[in-house]
């Protein structure tokens, strides 16, 4: 859709239809979008965010983190971060039932 622009600043669009720009003042509701958009900002919710400084892959440091065969051998009640995992407390529980009834 093409349009011609007046020198007033109406636009004239191909199907005959006019439209004029309004002024800041004029605008009922405010212009989010800032001046100056450095290059990658997302619209998200009606608003424009900066993308995220993110550290390469050689300056990040992963968290420590065993095997969950491992983590299942640790006693019951260990607090450690793997061991918090769902998944290993049931690993936990199913070897402790399983020494309760071999005994």
């Amino acid at each position: 859709m093409g349009y011609v622009e007046l020198p007033d600043g109406t636009r004239v669009y191909d199907k005959g239809l006019r439209y004029k720009p309004l002024t800041p003042e004029q605008r009922k509701y405010k212009v989010r979008k800032p001046k100056e958009m450095p290059e990658g900002m997302v619209r998200w919710r009606g608003d424009w965010l900066a993308p995220l400084a993110l550290l390469l892959d050689a300056e990040r440091s992963m968290p420590h983190t065993i095997p969950d065969d491992e983590a299942a051998k640790h006693r019951l009640a260990c607090a450690c971060f793997s061991c918090k995992h769902p998944r290993v407390r049931r690993l936990k529980r199913a070897r402790i039932y399983r020494e309760l009834r071999s005994s």
